[in-house]
């Protein structure tokens, strides 16, 4: 799964793309080491070079020193991308060092973690090769660094959820201006990362949010937040590419770290987070553990370093939360149905008390205000005899209150309150008019009757839990956050040409190698649909009257270099249209099997003499691109 940015001038994210699946018994040969820090490390060297010898030892035990974990080459299996599990080939041979490996590269920049790791040994030669699955999946190290903000909440918040409340609310309002378009990850502490810089190296926000948690006979109150930017660093990933190739004996945990806040940021958003875990009822289908509780599924996720290059490992996870329910009915499953029919007794009510404490709640009685409280205890007395001032000389019952203010009337008049809030004020709500929120995990003591059910929902065999995995991973749909845009290429100040739609280079091991932006999408189109695109609609922005010419023409000819390209692999060439703001030209690319004797303009008839294969037409322009010239 490449992790790509994407546009400087637009939304800026991490892409995780599905690669292409290898069969997972063929044995291929050991990809070459890249240019830009990625890949597996470099192969040993010739036989004939010399190597640094730490340490004389007997002949017999020189090739646990030569690499770490690099196989020969046509040793090693590669990975299988994301809609399968990562499948290892064990070669049948050990795998030898590189002597360089544990010696940070001179002149490269230094990590500010010191901690090493001894060498790995060789891999075992006894024994026969076999194939090995594991929950890891491969991604791609982003070609640009990540920019690193301070985040200063005044008056400081100790809730999480709050303080990406807060920033959600502040990117809502200010992305478009103040922000510069772009979409931050944050860790809901102190920590923001953006791919690019914003538009400011300091700047402050007061932001408003409404407490959902309030007073039962209070409006809803505004918290004002003061929220303070600054920039800090670049999360510099040249150290942790340099790990990855071998050429250095220190993983930087910073960069690693920065990179799983990101890779969490969209899960974060669309689960419930738990610790490391996110959790969710879409996941699969919620078993009941008994007592007001239920088993949530969920998955962990982590970036990891590994032999064979970055990787994201995921797992299943199972919590139990509580039951979205009307209270009635949780203290029904606590108690038993009969413990409702008579009041409580001093046992159910501590229980009930110890089960409620902390759970939210929100109320039903008011049609579509469902406002939102958390519990903070039980009253003592049954709610019929409960009384609160409404003033300073008139005092009422809680039942004449919602009788008389709501029009409810309150069944269960024997049993206690919740009491919301602050207990020091009369805060009171009937458990009939209270439904439990859900989304909320059970952090109690669980009874031998819910442990044994939730161990047997944790309990999965190797398939079973493997399938839920690959459920996991097809459903985040990472290439979600750019269907329409997934690479990015830097250039220079006031550089019209995008220099790297279709570039041809040489590789002394390859020979000409073409590759772009362009090629890179549609690869990426074949790999996630299955099929290649049925047409390409390329749409540029407007440039100089003095350039435009320039940048028609060059990018024009990228896009029919990478057509070639495209026909080559697939033989089917789709139509491609190019849009631009400045001039109306219409052409488009026929199937190989038409007669290419011909072009139709959008809204132009044509004859055709007999026998002639028909010209397939234009799709129809939609009314928001009408005025848009198409070039081919």
């Amino acid at each position: 799964m490449p992790i790509r940015q994407m546009k400087e001038s637009s939304e800026q994210h991490l892409v995780i793309k599905a690669q292409a699946n290898n069969p997972m018994n063929q044995v291929q040969k050991a990809p070459k080491t890249s240019q830009n820090g990625k890949g597996l490390p470099p192969q040993e060297p010739p036989q004939n070079a010399k190597q640094p010898i730490h340490n004389p030892s007997p002949a017999k035990n020189r090739s646990r020193r030569r690499g770490r974990g690099v196989p020969k080459a046509g040793k090693c299996d590669t990975l299988s991308g994301l809609k399968s599990p990562t499948t290892y080939q064990i070669p049948s041979g050990y795998l030898e060092n590189a002597s360089h490996l544990g010696e940070p590269e001179r002149g490269s920049p230094s990590s500010s973690k010191s901690l090493r790791f001894p060498p790995r040994p060789g891999l075992g030669q006894a024994g026969t090769g076999c194939i090995v699955k594991a929950n890891h999946f491969f991604a791609e190290l982003p070609d640009k660094d990540l920019i690193h903000y301070d985040v200063n909440i005044t008056p400081e918040v100790a809730s999480k959820n709050v303080n990406r409340s807060i920033i959600a609310e502040l990117v809502k309002l200010y992305r478009e201006s103040d922000l510069g378009m772009r979409l931050p990850a944050y860790d809901g502490r102190q920590s923001l990362y953006t791919a690019g810089e914003l538009p400011f190296s300091y700047r402050e926000f007061n932001i408003k949010l409404v407490d959902e948690e309030v007073a039962i006979n209070g409006p809803k109150r505004e918290r004002e937040y003061k929220v303070a930017i600054k920039f800090v660093a670049r999360a510099n990933l040249y150290h942790l590419g340099q790990f990855l190739v071998g050429k250095r004996a220190d993983a930087p945990q910073e960069v690693l770290q920065v990179l799983d806040i990101v890779l969490r940021e969209l899960s974060s958003k669309r689960y419930y987070l738990v610790g490391r875990s996110f959790f969710s009822p879409e996941i699969k289908t919620p078993q009941r553990l008994g007592d007001g509780l239920e088993s949530w599924h969920g998955f962990y996720q982590s970036i990891r370093p590994t032999q064979m290059g970055l990787s994201l490992n995921i797992d299943m996870s199972t919590a139990a939360f509580i039951e979205p329910l009307p209270v009635i009915e949780f203290v029904a499953q606590l108690l038993g149905k009969d413990a409702l029919l008579r009041p409580f007794s001093d046992s159910n009510h501590v229980k009930v008390k110890k089960a409620l404490r902390g759970v939210k709640v929100e109320v039903t009685h008011r049609g579509h205000v469902r406002r939102k409280y958390r519990i903070s205890g039980l009253t003592l007395q049954p709610t019929r005899e409960l009384m609160f001032p409404v003033d300073d000389q008139c005092m009422k019952s809680v039942v004449e209150y919602f009788k008389d203010m709501y029009g409810f009337t309150i069944q269960y008049t024997h049993l206690p309150c919740l009491q919301v809030g602050n207990q020091k004020k009369a805060n009171y709500l009937p458990m009939e008019a209270c439904k439990i929120l859900g989304g909320q995990r059970y952090t109690k003591r669980l009874n031998e009757k819910q442990i044994t059910a939730l161990l047997k929902v944790q309990c999965q065999r190797p398939k079973d839990r493997q399938n839920d995995i690959l459920q996991v991973v097809a459903s985040q749909d990472w290439p979600e956050i750019t269907k329409y845009a997934g690479l990015v290429c830097a250039q220079a100040h006031r550089q019209e040409l995008i220099q790297d739609l279709c570039k041809t280079w040489h590789d002394s091991v390859r020979g000409t190698v073409s590759g772009g932006m362009i090629r890179d999408l549609l690869i990426s189109f074949r790999k996630a649909t299955g099929q290649k695109p049925l047409r390409i609609i390329f749409y540029r922005d407007g440039v100089s009257e003095g350039q435009f010419y320039q940048v028609l023409l060059y990018e024009l000819d990228a896009i029919r270099k990478v057509t070639k390209i495209f026909a080559y692999l697939f033989f089917n060439v789709p139509p491609v249209y190019y849009a631009h703001l400045a001039a109306f030209r219409a052409r488009f690319y026929v199937e190989p099997d038409s007669q290419e004797n011909g072009a139709e303009s959008s809204g132009v008839q044509t004859t055709r003499a007999a026998g002639e294969s028909a010209v397939r037409p234009l799709p129809a322009l939609k009314e928001n691109v009408k005025k848009v010239m198409f070039y081919c």
